[in-house]
């Protein structure tokens, strides 16, 4: 099995030997965070202290059980370095062309999901196609952690890296 590498040729130096298959782990198996919801209505300076309160990167922006769009900290940047209105609508400011996967999804279409469309968050939608959680980058990194630690842990930075001097005393 090839973990996921940009290059072919690094994907050829880590051929790991696990039943664990990717394509048939459904995306609940990657720790997903529950998600927060808020109302398009409520302010960009409320969402704001709601994700620094509830330590979230992101608020799903939903109507009832209906998700409209997403409002990130990336999105909270802009606005502020901008000098953008916080009292204004989170409405006005979050992203809606909100690309989500449903619960039954694969852990591989996730991950290509993710790291090809630069997605950092996806929202996941249950069978009535009600927000059900998130799933972040970090939570499939610890999936694949505590299925491949002998690889994560013992990896160098770079793959042919050896150190110049010995470490120690």
């Amino acid at each position: 099995y090839h973990l996921f590498f940009k290059s072919p040729e690094r994907a050829q130096q880590f051929t790991v030997n696990s039943p664990l298959d990717l394509h048939s782990e459904t995306i609940s198996a990657a720790y997903l965070k529950s998600p927060l919801s808020v109302l398009p209505s409520q302010s960009v300076r409320e969402v704001m202290e709601l994700l620094r309160d509830q330590k979230q990167g992101s608020a799903l922006v939903c109507d009832g059980n209906d998700l409209l769009g997403i409002f990130t900290e990336r999105d909270a940047l802009e606005i502020m370095a901008a000098e953008g209105d916080l009292d204004g609508p989170v409405e006005q400011v979050m992203s809606t062309d909100v690309m989500r996967l449903p619960l039954d999804a694969s852990l591989s279409v996730a991950v290509r999901t993710m790291a090809f469309g630069g997605y950092r968050r996806l929202p996941i939608l249950d069978e009535q196609g009600h927000p059900t959680g998130v799933c972040v980058a970090s939570g499939i990194l610890r999936y694949l952690v505590d299925h491949f630690p002998e690889i994560v842990y013992t990896l160098p930075p770079e793959p042919h890296q050896t150190p110049q001097q010995r470490e120690g005393a």
